[in-house]
């Protein structure tokens, strides 16, 4: 129907089921030549679940006032009277709460290779705090991705299944991507929030949503979106072979009609596109300034943090005291504050550490890895003998062996188990390890398997606290 709002709507039907479509154009009203559109359809299919898709477009002729993405006001209502689900998951116009019941099944849907949704994570601090009232998120995302809220005991136990790096706490909200990869992705793949000091409630739950819409646009499938043009076209077809007794020049004038008619549709999506890039590209330079300007801040910020531990370990050994962490969650945290990225950690590894470490090994663990930062690096390094001789003074008072992991070096090359890739996709083989007791019980045992970076000066752990399986497995 044409007119100040013009929409269509298409339905066709087929033996097994059926499929309907509908576009409608509406003036922006704050915002002068910019106009919405908003595009819906459901597919119906004998023993399958009712497929439906909502998405709201763009139309400006040029870059005009800043666009905040929100759902369409349909996808409210649909959730709000009827079920759905996406990955598995239930999706209404509420915020899931995660008890400790439904924690290992949320973290599954973290780590699910398949997922389609993003996740919104809303944290609360140990008052129950969040930082933006989740209600207030629903309202504008609910439906575009899967919505929930963690206590602050529930946010410890996700430290520990996926790491700090990884995790959300004390408040802040984290939108998991879909494709979620703990051992490939960096911390800025999935974008954490917490409160800075100017931020609005406005402002955090404008960039949420960027997140969220961006993802579900990019994660779309080619033609999983059915719009009303594919839908008439499939109608004409159909007319056509219900009046196949119509003359070559009508099926002829049938066709060019549909061709003029695509062609339309086609340079209505180019419009629709073109101004989506120009708000992307305005919103990409806006980005990169504030990329840059934050890598620059964050560098200072590491230089000051590393002049500031260098001077704190400048003093004699003797003087100081090495602070041990208190829990096995804090492990990860501890590592940046006391090995002066001088030991460093493949994403396995740390991974192993939260699922297997043990409180009864957590100190031994730290003091042999800070007797491998004081004395085993500089020994390493040629910086003197007395470095070699003090490593193993500290490994026979801890009691800890250090050991090439079998007989002939070369062997750790021939196993994929022995071979460690750093975050920053540095490659090693391993093949020394420490050895701490026996068995498999880690309240009683741990290994530390690791390779000598010579160039970087650094150790780089492979695994720890579990065996690695090899000819004894000692």
């Amino acid at each position: 129907m044409p007119g100040a709002n013009p929409c269509k709507a298409v339905r066709l039907e087929a033996q097994d089921g059926v499929a309907w479509a509908a576009r409608l154009d509406h003036p922006d009203k704050e915002v002068p030549q910019r106009k919405w559109r908003t595009e819906v359809f459901v597919v119906r299919q004998q023993g399958e679940l009712t497929k439906f898709g909502a998405q709201t477009t763009c139309i400006s002729g040029e870059y005009s006032a800043p666009l905040y993405p929100s759902r369409p006001g349909v996808v409210r209502q649909i959730l709000g009277n009827l079920s759905a689900q996406a990955d598995g998951w239930e999706l209404n116009d509420r915020v899931h709460f995660i008890d400790s019941e439904r924690m290992d099944e949320f973290i599954d849907l973290i780590t699910y290779s398949g997922r389609n949704l993003p996740i919104v994570a809303i944290s609360m601090d140990e008052f129950g705090h969040t930082l933006v009232s989740p209600e207030y998120i629903a309202a504008r995302v609910s439906g575009a991705a899967h919505l929930v809220t963690l206590d602050f005991d529930r946010c410890r136990d996700l430290t520990r299944a996926v790491g700090k790096e990884f995790s959300v706490f004390n408040g802040a909200i984290r939108v998991y991507m879909p494709g979620f990869d703990e051992e490939n992705d960096n911390r800025y793949t999935h974008p954490l929030w917490l409160r800075r000091e100017l931020d609005s409630d406005d402002l955090i739950l404008n960039e949420v949503s960027r997140r969220v819409f961006g993802s579900t646009l990019s994660m779309q499938a080619p033609h999983a979106f059915i719009s009303v043009p594919q839908l008439e076209s499939l109608q004409r077809r159909q007319e056509r072979k219900k009046n196949s007794s119509n003359d070559e020049v009508d099926i002829i004038k049938q066709e060019l009609e549909e061709v003029r008619k695509n062609l339309e549709s086609v340079k209505e999506e180019y419009e629709a596109a073109w101004a989506l890039a120009q708000e992307t590209q305005h919103e990409l330079s806006v980005a990169r300034n504030d990329f840059e300007a934050k890598k620059d801040e964050n560098q200072k910020l590491k230089n000051e943090n590393y002049m500031l531990r260098s001077l704190q370990y400048s003093q004699p050994q003797d003087e100081q005291a090495d602070v041990m962490p208190e829990r096995v969650e804090d492990f990860d945290e501890w590592i940046e504050e006391n090995l002066l990225d001088k030991v460093v950690f493949s994403k396995k590894a740390l991974k192993d550490w939260r699922k297997n470490g043990n409180i009864d090994i957590l100190e031994r663990v730290a003091k042999t890895l800070i007797a491998m930062r004081k004395y085993k690096i500089p020994y390493l390094s040629g910086e003197g003998e007395h470095f070699k001789e003090k490593w193993e003074e500290e490994c026979g008072a801890l009691g800890v062996k250090d050991s090439p992991c079998f007989s002939r070096r070369d062997e750790a090359k021939n196993r994929d188990e022995y071979n460690a890739i750093l975050p920053d996709k540095r490659s090693f083989v391993l093949e020394d390890h420490l050895k701490y007791g026996n068995g498999t019980d880690t309240r009683h045992m741990f290994r530390i398997y690791y390779a000598w970076d010579k160039e970087a000066g650094q150790i780089a752990i492979g695994w720890l606290p579990t065996h690695l399986p090899n000819n004894l497995t000692n």
